[in-house]
């Protein structure tokens, strides 16, 4: 029994130990301009805290500050072209970070961690550390546990990552299929803050063949509907 909860103890504090050393801000809802480049600037943080700490939770909590970003009914021509913008590179500067923090080597079949360490001399699979007394099989375990710890943790980001990369990907398409034009102006716009925004290479040739794709979709409908005027 004791095992087991000790165990359970290492996932509550796997699952809950939230990176907040960051100490990223309360996003508070921009009311204009003014607030929403203030808004802009503490999610620019959080995408940092969250590129630093590898939380599932700064995860979640940021993407969702950048998907609710400026939600207020934007009337003003050159307000609306700013804060169409700035969401644009916040979108962008967090599909780099997502980059940044995908592990290329992780393996999903052989990262595979375990539910219980053997300690080895005698002692029960997943015993708790304080019951074993010889102090060199006690520090062999303690070492093994925070190492398969650490790989419980990395697995279960790196699974998520995962997903959340495609899932925004998906996101900032929609975004660009939705807030821009195919006028010259909206393209440049668009491809300057691919290179602005992502360092990857790969990323940022792919990002400019979908910008093509929907440009050129974009047209095509525009003239169909000139035909038909």
């Amino acid at each position: 029994m004791n095992s087991i909860r000790y165990n359970l103890g290492i996932l509550f504090l796997l699952c809950f130990n939230v990176g907040m050393c960051c100490g990223a801000e309360q996003i508070i809802p921009a009311k204009n301009v003014d607030n929403a480049k203030q808004e802009y600037l503490q999610i620019l943080k959080r995408i940092e805290c969250f590129g630093k700490t590898e939380s599932l939770e700064e995860l979640e909590g940021t993407s969702k500050a950048i998907s609710l970003f400026y939600s207020g009914k934007i009337e003003d021509e050159s307000e609306l072209k700013i804060i169409k913008n700035l969401k644009l590179k916040l979108l962008l500067t967090f599909l780099n970070s997502i980059d940044k923090n995908v592990d290329k080597n992780f393996n999903v079949e052989k990262d595979v961690p375990q539910m219980n360490i053997d300690p080895g001399s005698g002692y029960d699979p997943g015993v708790s550390p304080d019951l074993i007394k010889d102090p060199i099989v006690k520090k062999k375990y303690e070492e093994a546990i925070k190492k398969n710890s650490q790989n419980i943790k990395n697995r279960r980001f790196q699974l998520r990552i995962r997903r959340v990369d495609n899932s925004w990907t998906r996101e900032i398409i929609a975004y660009i299929k939705e807030k821009y034009s195919a006028s010259q102006q909206d393209v440049s716009e668009l491809n300057n803050a691919v290179d602005t925004c992502i360092l990857d290479n790969k990323r940022k040739e792919k990002m400019k063949m979908e910008i093509n794709e929907i440009i050129k979709n974009k047209k095509l409908e525009n003239e169909k509907q000139e035909i038909t005027r």
